[in-house]
């Protein structure tokens, strides 16, 4: 059995040499050698493998973020609490703005719609009555026009909630995205931003509209709305599920690397520039992961921008 002396100078030996693959735990001092174990399917599925999820515990009652399951827990028993009591003291100040609280129920949504109608309603009475004495009764009939004209303005959360309340779940949309060899292929010549932003706009467009997982009411801000779990909710700033998205995709896209590979096995030849462009495309930059992401995104929020026009 080996001391862990010798483990240790083992490892060390291994890093000393002139070329050493952590992920792998592959050592050379040929360059040749080298260039050819990057290339093999061990270290793709390696490098793939230690690709990271965005993932974090979320708020049921408030929608505060938390990193770890044991900050969460200790967080929602103080804030359940909280939102018992607020429920029994009435609701007092509705917001609004219903589009900065994604994971309201229909049932609150209508009613919010219909308090704030109510309320819309007895300031127009109370305007009418003060007017009657100074204005004909034309000019008070085309102001109640007027009025009730302004209530057919579009509301984001009843789209999502009565339009879309079948669409499917983003997980399972990527899910069911059916990959050809063309997508490889596509992204050798046109880089991982273009060729990632493809599949998904394609998969996207082959969807009915109220059955798409994702939707955009601010095209300039990119404001989106993700539905998982069977909810729609509006992304944060850092777009985590749109994210994830990303992730899984390019995981099924560097899957058919070994079809391709069976296809042409002469293309492992490391001097095969198209193989080695596919290959660098698919995986994409580690550097520029980040600024990648935000490019893609940009991408498909400009195809699902809602026209708010036609949904009234």
């Amino acid at each position: 059995m080996k001391t862990l002396n010798e483990k240790v100078l083992k490892v060390l030996s291994k890093k000393n040499m002139k070329f050493y693959c952590e992920k792998c735990d592959y050592s050379s001092s040929n360059t040749s050698n080298y260039n050819k174990h990057v290339l093999t399917r061990k270290h793709i599925l390696n490098a793939s493998l230690n690709e990271k999820y965005y993932t974090d515990f979320i708020c049921e009652f408030c929608n505060k973020t938390y990193k770890n399951r044991n900050g969460l827990w200790y967080h929602t028993k103080r804030c359940r609490k909280e939102h018992a009591e607020n429920e029994i003291i009435g609701i007092s100040v509705v917001d609004t703005d219903i589009s900065s609280n994604p994971i309201k129920s229909e049932e609150i949504v209508y009613k919010e719609m219909f308090l704030s109608m109510v309320q819309e309603n007895k300031e127009m009475r109370k305007t009418i009555q003060e007017l009657i004495p100074r204005v004909g009764d034309n000019n008070i009939t085309n102001m109640y026009q007027t009025n009730t004209t302004n209530h057919n303005h579009f509301n984001m959360n009843i789209f999502l909630n009565t339009q879309c309340k079948n669409a499917v779940n983003l997980v399972d949309f990527v899910q069911s995205l059916q990959l050809e060899m063309e997508d490889l292929e596509n992204n050798g010549k046109h880089g991982f931003v273009e060729g990632m932003s493809k599949i998904f706009i394609r998969g996207l467009q082959e969807l009915d509209v109220y059955k798409r997982p994702i939707h955009c009411s601010d095209g300039k801000r990119e404001t989106l709305y993700v539905k998982e779990n069977d909810v729609w909710n509006r992304e944060n700033e850092d777009y985590k599920n749109v994210k994830n998205a990303i992730v899984k995709i390019k995981r099924k896209n560097l899957q058919k690397i070994d079809e391709l590979i069976q296809e042409n096995p002469d293309i492992l030849d490391c001097k095969n520039n198209d193989y080695i462009n596919i290959l660098s495309n698919s995986i994409g930059s580690e550097e520029n992961k980040e600024k990648d992401f935000n490019k893609i995104i940009k991408n498909v929020a400009k195809e699902v921008v809602v026209d708010k026009k036609t949904t009234l």
